[in-house]
């Protein structure tokens, strides 16, 4: 009603932060699908929620063998173009 987007970031395995964004009420229904293989029968859907290697794979430029670009000052190379593609269904 106040207009805040909650979202999770926690260093937790993803299942956990999963489990626990669900019963907070962070991941809603729409945020998931069906997933008979999985333990709780759903999952999230795509870009709903992201391990850190994930995440800075979507958003920062990387090289061939998966490693992150640097910038001149020793930073990974941020991509807000890629970012802004992501954060808007990114809910853990």
């Amino acid at each position: 009603r106040a207009g805040i987007d909650v979202r999770m970031v926690t260093g937790d395995n993803l299942d956990t932060a999963v489990a626990i964004a669900k019963n907070c009420g962070i991941l809603r229904p729409q945020d998931l699908e069906p997933d008979p293989a999985h333990a709780a029968g759903e999952r999230p859907k795509p870009k709903r929620a992201l391990e850190g290697r994930e995440f800075r794979a979507l958003v920062h430029r990387t090289h061939a063998d998966g490693s992150l670009a640097l910038d001149e000052e020793g930073k990974p190379e941020f991509l807000q173009t890629q970012f802004d593609k992501v954060w808007p269904y990114l809910r853990v």
